[in-house]
């Protein structure tokens, strides 16, 4: 099938990247795994606030600079905590 093929001039090129493309490649990847934990790492921000009672209760969209001076002025029950949103932020 494949003598075939190469005899009609029926097969089709493919591309092989070069190093360029896959070194293009590789930092779109590395900044798409970026995004992806910072948005993870958001969410967890705000699930450890939430359990602990601190819940942003507001119309307004979180992570504006409003919602991040409100977090900053959170003063947590223990040390622990405060290091938790230290790590986390």
């Amino acid at each position: 099938m494949i003598a075939r093929i190469l005899k009609n001039d029926e097969g089709e090129s493919i591309h092989v990247p070069t190093q360029a493309d896959k070194a293009a490649r590789d930092l779109l990847r590395c900044h798409e795994d970026i995004r992806q934990e910072a948005h993870r790492t958001k969410l967890q921000l705000v699930r450890f606030l939430a359990h602990n009672g601190y819940i942003y209760e507001t119309k307004r969209q979180m992570w504006t600079e409003v919602h991040r001076d409100w977090m900053k002025r959170i003063e947590f029950r223990s040390e622990l905590q405060e290091e938790t949103f230290t790590q986390y932020w």
